[in-house]
């Protein structure tokens, strides 16, 4: 945990990744969860979908973002929460907006994890088989513009 990494209220995450298998069912790409689950967030690949759940987890606070995600493709999954509402992005493109999202902060003293998630057993949860590439982290919304912008920097690199 390095306090730099909690934020309040706005976040961007941004992850490329390329999963193995997507009948692995809910695999965290990025996440930082409080240890009771209560604040902070979980960007996951769940059977082939790509989900981000803001804490604490209610039906407002989860946003699928894509329906469908084949197994060994890359692919560039992005969320941004602004403190009311969560926007999904697949390759760039506003995919789903949540609004009225329930909670109001999303700072957590928990670790970041890349590749997976806390769990209270000490071990990590949800480990995703797979390839994640990059991932950027923002205490600010980025725009649409900005995402693509990341897209089109980086689509070479994954051969997108």
């Amino acid at each position: 945990h390095q306090p730099s990494l909690n934020v309040t209220n706005t976040i961007t995450v941004i992850a490329w990744y390329n999963v193995a298998n997507v009948a692995n069912t809910g695999k965290s790409l990025v996440a930082k969860t409080s240890s009771d689950y209560s604040r902070g967030y979980d960007f996951y690949d769940y059977d082939g979908r790509l989900e981000v759940v803001v804490r604490p987890y209610t039906q407002g606070n989860k946003i699928v973002i894509a329906n469908t995600i084949n197994s060994n493709t890359w692919v560039m999954g992005a969320f941004t929460y602004d403190g009311s509402s969560i926007r999904g992005y697949l390759n760039g493109n506003v995919t789903n907006i949540t609004l009225s999202t329930a909670n109001s902060a999303t700072d957590s003293n928990g670790s970041l994890y890349i590749g997976g998630r806390y769990s209270s057993n000490a071990n990590v949860a949800n480990v995703m088989a797979g390839k994640i590439g990059l991932v950027q982290i923002y205490n600010r919304v980025l725009s649409n513009g900005e995402i693509t912008n990341s897209f089109n920097r980086y689509r070479g690199r994954f051969g997108i």
